[in-house]
């Protein structure tokens, strides 16, 4: 998906830059995203790289017969440890044109 892959974390409702933990390691950093408009598309299983690229062609093709415009920004979103082996969740997620 990205050149420079990243592995970000979401912090749930309520936590801050305020009081969100300090990381214990300096390559960690913590920073807070604006909210975006996005679209996405789920799918289950692991997430390797030709089922990625094909769930990526699908969403492309979905935005263009509704016609929305997109970022080409895509980013891929595993919700599971690489230790669950089933009902895995994952998602290809891009953002939308104002």
């Amino acid at each position: 998906m990205q050149e420079n892959p990243s592995m970000s974390f979401v912090m749930p409702i309520g936590i801050t830059n305020d009081n969100c933990p300090i990381p214990n390691n300096s390559k960690i950093q913590v920073k807070e995203v604006n909210p975006r408009l996005a679209a996405s598309i789920t799918f289950s299983g692991y997430p390797e790289r030709d089922v990625c690229e094909s769930m990526q062609r699908k969403l492309k093709e979905l935005l263009i017969s509704f016609h929305i415009k997109h970022e080409n920004n895509f980013e891929i979103h595993v919700f599971d440890s690489p230790y669950k082996t089933s009902n895995r969740r994952n998602e290809i997620v891009v953002s939308i044109k104002n």
